[in-house]
């Protein structure tokens, strides 16, 4: 559905690539410049790869997250990883190209300041930019080693070296020759892939502009003046233009609109919006997980199997592991089939899936996973989604949980779900960690539950996971604090046992509600007082305040029966 509608399209890109999984990962799955499965620092590789859409839908994917009740902090962090911006596409006519650049800025009150243009080096305009140039072979080869730079280690350096094209852009106002470049820190996802290089007012501009020896030219000028030089620091705030033709002296946040709207008069600039968020990379390298179910033929192209022949099901026999990449790509029995479309002979798609891709429609598979008519029972998805809650890690915001909305946007689309938000109210976990570090088999610091239930019992250590800590925090694991949790719970055992005893002992009288004291009452009371926090805390799911609070409830249980066995004596 999702590739017949092209929300699933195929693409030769610079994916990020980990060299000890040997197969491409999402961009979102890039952690401090290393892969989220292994902790390998990542690499760039020219690859043709599966994406899905995620562009088309950003926008609703922002307005969904104020549907429900998301956390806050969570909202914040997807609004920021979505990354909306609104601005202006200002086209500069390329000299002896017969194609103008278009460059997405959000502050056009700086463009009289304009000393460069600055492409991307994965941007598609590069290659056809430099065809046929003296130097062309050199040129391409400084860009593509610049692509192969990780970019969490391009953004850090904004003053890397970068090339310039031997091309000049026509400035839209004032017709100058603006030098057009290739950056390392330009994004190609963000925006056009292209910046305004504006130095004087933008940080990574002025790193990059004193690296290459670019003019830096300040058009804003601070209210009461500007107490530092151009070539000094860059200025980023508001003030009164200068240097700037018609518009010297105007407050530069209102000569925005004006000069936006000249540009547009001109035919030269459009408004627009742009999103941080890159499409969603769902192919992988290897064997395991679901393979994608694209037939390639050189007639028809990338064609879907058909709906008869699906799912397509792994082979379990004849794959060699030890072979070279994906296993896949060597399993010919598997590889070789006939194209849906004209029955010519066919190649299938080696590559599998992500798995977060399988993850993030099953909980409405489990809806009715008995349903043989399609992926999902569309009662049942009426009836079930969107799921009351949802539970998962802090470092899901911007994965897991962020594919399962992808997801079903796009199968919301098709109308497939009536709605298309997954979840009416999350949470989202802290982590354990062991020795202040997160837990990780290859730091040899996992904690085995087997070896603490049968030292503690399985109780013991349910209750101190809920008593470490709030549910959303982090927290670093005990061993020697489940020893408090066990004896806690040897206490109401053995306190029960007590109450208990004493029960079957006395006469029923003793117990009879109208000869109460007033000790008892007050018990009575604190006890509903203390039943009713623990409920409150329950429903807000503050477990650890519930943990606590059934603490000081068995301290006042006690102290009560023993103020009953000291006063039944003294009798």
């Amino acid at each position: 559905m999702l590739f017949r509608s092209g929300a699933i399209y195929r693409a030769e890109n610079w994916a990020d690539w980990c060299e000890v999984c040997h197969t491409a990962i999402a961009f979102e799955q890039v952690t401090n410049g290393c892969c989220w499965r292994c902790g390998t620092p990542t690499s760039k590789k020219k690859q043709t790869q599966w994406y899905i859409d995620v562009h088309s839908i950003a926008h609703d994917l922002l307005e969904g997250l104020e549907k429900f009740d998301f956390p806050e902090k969570a909202k914040v962090q997807q609004r920021n990883w979505i990354g909306s911006s609104e601005g202006l596409y200002v086209s500069f006519p390329v000299e002896g190209f017969g194609q103008a650049l278009e460059v997405f800025t959000t502050r056009v009150s700086v463009i009289y300041g304009t000393t460069f243009l600055a492409l991307a080096p994965e941007h598609p305009l590069v290659t056809s930019l430099v065809r046929g140039m003296q130097g062309e072979e050199r040129m391409l080869e400084v860009v593509r080693n610049m692509c192969t730079v990780p970019r969490v280690e391009r953004m850090k350096t904004p003053g890397r070296e970068g090339l310039f094209l031997d091309r000049y852009c026509i400035h839209p106002l004032t017709g100058e020759r603006i030098p057009l470049y290739v950056a390392p820190f330009v994004q190609e996802g963000l925006g056009s892939g292209a910046v305004l290089g504006c130095p004087a007012h933008d940080r990574n501009g002025f790193g990059f502009a004193r690296t290459m020896e670019i003019p830096i030219v300040r058009v804003i000028e601070p209210d009461g003046g500007g107490p530092a030089s151009s070539n000094e620091e860059p200025y980023l705030g508001e003030g009164r233009l200068t240097g700037s033709g018609l518009y010297n002296g105007m407050d530069s946040a209102a000569a925005e609109d004006e000069i936006a709207a000249e540009l547009i008069r001109r035919s030269a600039a459009r408004k627009g919006e742009t999103f941080r968020v890159r499409d969603w990379c769902i192919s992988r390298q290897r064997y395991w997980s679901a393979p994608i179910p694209i037939v390639h033929c050189e007639r028809c192209g990338p064609v879907a199997v058909g709906e008869s022949d699906l799912p397509v099901v792994l082979p379990t026999e004849g794959v060699d592991m030890n072979s070279p990449g994906n296993p896949l790509e060597h399993h010919e029995a598997f590889m070789s089939t006939a194209c849906p479309r004209c029955g010519a002979a066919a190649r299938r798609e080696a590559s599998t899936l992500d798995t977060f891709v399988n993850s993030s429609w099953s909980y409405m598979r489990y809806c009715n996973p008995r349903y043989e008519q399609g992926m999902c029972d569309p009662e049942a998805i009426d009836y079930w989604v969107p799921c009351d809650f949802d539970i998962g890690g802090t470092e899901n915001v911007t994965v897991a949980n962020f594919y399962f909305r992808v997801v079903l946007n796009w199968l919301h689309r098709f109308g497939l779900s009536k709605e298309s938000e997954p979840f009416k109210s999350s949470i989202f976990h802290g982590m354990v960690l062991k020795d202040g570090r997160k837990m990780s088999k290859s730091l040899g610091n996992v904690v085995q539950p087997a070896d603490l239930i049968e030292q503690y019992g399985v109780d013991a250590v349910r209750f101190q996971s809920m008593w470490a800590a709030r549910p959303d925090n982090d927290y670093n694991w005990s061993d020697e604090k489940v020893s408090s949790s066990r004896r806690f719970l040897s206490g109401v055992w053995n306190t029960s046992l007590e109450i208990m005893e004493v029960v079957e002992k006395d006469e029923p009288a003793e117990f009879n509600g109208d000869i109460k004291t007033n000790a008892d009452r007050q018990f009575a009371r604190s006890l509903d007082v203390a039943t009713s926090k623990v409920q409150e805390a329950y429903d807000a799911f503050e477990l650890q305040a519930v943990c606590n609070d059934l603490i000081l409830l068995l301290e006042k249980i006690k102290k009560r029966s023993e103020e009953r066995r000291v006063g039944k004596e003294c009798r």
